[in-house]
């Protein structure tokens, strides 16, 4: 009797959800060897390593005197084989190039197509430049490592550039999380820069943030949004929100302020963190979607293509973190892309895959929203604000749980002798940003 090949589970994606997915699934295919027998684990990601993004801010602005590029990534950014080690994950690096679900098939450049019997779409999402005329040609963003040390040679070139006596402008497009930790943490960068000897004499440089909508850190509670402003603008950094840009040009741009009336800035460097979109693989597959083209889930975070008529066959199709939309039905807000979110999507997600592939699947989970979630906003030395519920510090304390909330999420992912030095190497290089 010929001897049935085992099912494929596939994961797109190894940021927080799919990482969190693929280790809980691994995890119970590695204790349970008939199950094993029958399915094979398999994560797809073009990158060799999860990148830590929380830490791409603090990389974009430590000094070259203090990190090479090479010491930034390895401070920053974890190999899959370290992450998976001894587990039954079968993790390959390449670029999806059509996820065809008529055929339950994944087209990948560099590799064979790869059958599914389970998906989890975790791709996380794209710079969204919203076809704003030369945005994307004139602008640099934050989503990587290279992005990181981009940017950091971008600043050092603009502050070690003659003085000419105009002063220096570095434009943030978005008030997002992104946005307003990478200013914090430039005015002390900057400073930290032009204390040295050689750079007496560098230009001043003004930092703006500019956003669209009414207020920065848009879904925050006021009170946060009221001392984040508050600690920027104590640090020197101007926040122009209600300002949207309409054009942006290789020196300067064109703004619309909250009088509706058009104006152009000098910009020597435009840092976009304004939005994101879902990946065009999924435009033609999912749906339906909100307004921003995220995808909408069922309570178990399956969802719905856009036509299945030709396989009336249960899709189990998962998606999760930065590319989906699920509403808070306490407030009818979306919830925030957050780190903390896409893990425990995932967990819901890697619960529901184990109920099918151990024939309970009758006992599907739903994913429920929580009514609190932490969250920390670092902005600048060793100063954060951290709240949780009703919980709420500022500052050195806001900081330092900030750091163990990171050094909690290594050792969730990695053994302590693997995740407690990775820590404290990131932790040394923000220090040597202070």
């Amino acid at each position: 009797m010929e001897e049935k090949m085992p099912k494929n589970i596939v994961i797109l994606g190894g940021g927080y959800g799919g990482i969190r997915t693929a280790l809980d699934v691994g995890r119970f295919l590695k204790n349970n060897d008939t199950t094993a027998h029958n399915w094979t684990l398999h994560i797809i990601d073009k990158s060799d390593s999860h990148v830590f993004t929380p830490n791409l801010y603090e990389m974009a602005t430590v000094l070259k005197e203090d990190a090479s590029a090479w010491n930034i990534k390895k401070a920053v950014a974890l190999e899959f084989s370290e992450i998976f080690t001894g587990l039954p994950i079968h993790y390959k690096q390449d670029v999806v190039l059509e996820i065809d679900t008529k055929n339950k098939k994944i087209v990948l450049r560099d590799g064979q197509p790869l059958n599914y019997e389970i998906l989890v779409l975790a791709l996380g999402c794209e710079t969204n430049f919203f076809n704003i005329e030369g945005l994307e040609g004139n602008s640099s963003s934050l989503k990587t490592v290279e992005h990181a040390v981009i940017i950091r040679n971008a600043i050092n070139t603009i502050i070690s550039s003659q003085n000419t006596g105009q002063e220096a402008h570095i434009a943030i497009g978005g008030g997002g999380p992104t946005g307003v930790e990478l200013a914090g943490e430039l005015t002390r960068f900057i400073h930290k820069k032009c204390s040295f000897k050689e750079n007496k004499n560098c230009r001043k440089i003004k930092i703006t943030i500019f956003e669209a909508g009414d207020t920065i850190l848009n879904g925050l509670p006021s009170a946060t949004i009221n001392s984040v402003r508050y600690r920027l603008n104590k640090l020197g950094v101007n926040i122009k929100e209600k300002t949207s840009i309409l054009k942006a040009e290789k020196e300067f741009l064109y703004i619309k302020n909250p009088d509706q009336q058009e104006e152009k800035v000098f910009c020597d460097l435009l840092i976009w963190a304004g939005g994101t979109k879902i990946s065009p693989l999924l435009e033609a597959i999912v749906a339906p979607k909100d307004k921003k083209g995220r995808c909408l889930v069922e309570s178990s975070l399956e969802v719905k293509l856009q036509s299945t008529d030709s396989n009336t066959n249960p899709q189990h199709i998962y998606a999760i973190g930065d590319l989906i939309c699920f509403t808070d039905t306490r407030t009818g807000k979306p919830l925030p892309g957050t780190a903390y979110i896409a893990i425990e999507e995932g967990k819901v997600v890697a619960k529901n895959i184990i109920g099918k592939i151990s024939k309970s699947e009758n006992n599907k989970i739903s994913y429920s929203a929580p009514k609190f979630y932490p969250f920390a906003i670092p902005l600048g030395g060793k100063y954060a604000i951290f709240s949780f519920g009703s919980i709420s510090m500022s500052g050195f304390w806001g900081w330092l749980v900030r750091i163990f909330i990171d050094l909690r999420y290594f050792l969730s992912i990695l053994p302590p002798h693997k995740a407690v030095p990775f820590w404290i190497k990131s932790v040394l290089l923000m220090i040597k940003n202070d």
